[in-house]
């Protein structure tokens, strides 16, 4: 939703200049998922003969419909569809959606096959632990060109809490934890992805992670993959460039490494006495046993930090543009 900062409060403003208010609409008319206020703006466009069905893009045309409908029940099944964001549960618009529902209605929709997703417009970016924590980061604020090229589906908004709280979940999920991944906002450039069907040191997932990093970085210019562990069960990461792996290491399997290590991992690498690569070491050797025991401080988390992000450290003052999405993998 890239103008809904700055033109939101127009709507809320009764007698906003009409020209502001139609702005505010047409500039956030194709966000995915759309914000229910602007929809709910648009849909008094239609009903005044503003704007024309034909006009706005084809998957909102059954949420807008619903708003066309008489009667509260078709209300609330639009703050449910998949298409629409709420900002705020005290809304004056939801509530009195809610309201009209009655409790009856409100309860008979959770057997529904769409669920409310309320999202507050105050949710902000909260740092992402676990662990065994699998992301991806690609250089790019288009979230939705990122899920569509992984394949994800059931794409649907969420919140920060919300999100944070799957990624714990994914990760202690045993055999179900490829599944189901956490896409973040725009952060600063960056669209992290999370979960452990994009962990490096799983070996069924290595290669295809390795393939996804190479096809985003030719689409994005760069794009990167991570595992942290707080069990102390090792690190890996993957650094792409146009289309091409720069570097990956992954700890527990130094066979699997590509490429020279460079920037920090260099610079950790010889301040800890190893002026090669530690995959050329002698896996019995000390020093090849520490390192890959992290006695070099060298952790995802790090490199990660100087190439893109560190998850384990963003928070509010992060750059942040959009919404938390969790998603089926293919």
């Amino acid at each position: 939703m890239p103008h809904l900062g700055c033109r939101l409060p127009a709507l809320a403003r009764p007698f906003a200049s009409p020209y502001w208010r139609r702005q505010a609409t047409t500039d956030n008319l194709n966000a995915e998922p759309i914000n229910y206020t602007i929809l709910t703006a648009i849909f008094e466009e239609i009903r005044t003969g503003q704007r024309h069905l034909q006009d706005i893009p084809e998957h909102l045309h059954e949420a807008v419909a619903g708003l066309l409908r008489p009667g509260p029940a078709p209300a609330l099944l639009v703050l449910a569809h998949p298409a629409v964001v709420v900002p705020t549960l005290n809304s004056p618009s939801v509530r009195t959606a809610l309201d009209l529902a009655g409790p009856d209605t409100v309860a008979g929709a959770g057997t529904a096959d769409r669920t409310v997703t309320i999202v507050d417009a105050a949710d902000e970016p909260m740092p992402v632990r676990t662990c065994w924590l699998s992301w991806l980061a690609v250089a790019t604020s288009d979230q939705d060109a990122v899920t569509r090229l992984l394949g994800l589906t059931d794409v649907r908004p969420s919140t920060w809490p919300d999100g944070v709280d799957m990624v714990d979940k994914i990760a202690h999920s045993g055999a179900g934890r490829f599944s189901t991944v956490v896409v973040t906002p725009a952060l600063n450039g960056w669209i992290l992805v999370f979960g452990a069907w994009l962990g490096l040191p799983y070996l069924a997932r290595t290669d295809q992670v390795t393939r996804m990093c190479e096809e985003l970085s030719a689409r994005f210019g760069k794009a990167q993959a991570y595992f942290h562990c707080e069990q102390n069960d090792g690190e890996a990461w993957l650094i792409a460039g146009h289309g091409t792996v720069l570097r990956r290491w992954v700890s527990e399997f130094p066979e699997l490494a590509i490429g020279e290590p460079y920037g920090l991992e260099r610079d950790l690498l010889d301040a800890f006495g190893i002026p090669g690569k530690p995959e050329d070491l002698d896996p019995d050797d000390d020093l090849a046993a520490e390192w890959v025991a992290t006695g070099g401080d060298c952790w995802a988390t790090t490199i990660a930090a100087e190439h893109s992000l560190d998850p384990t450290i963003i928070g509010p003052s992060t750059p942040s543009v959009g919404t938390v999405l969790i998603a089926s993998t293919p």
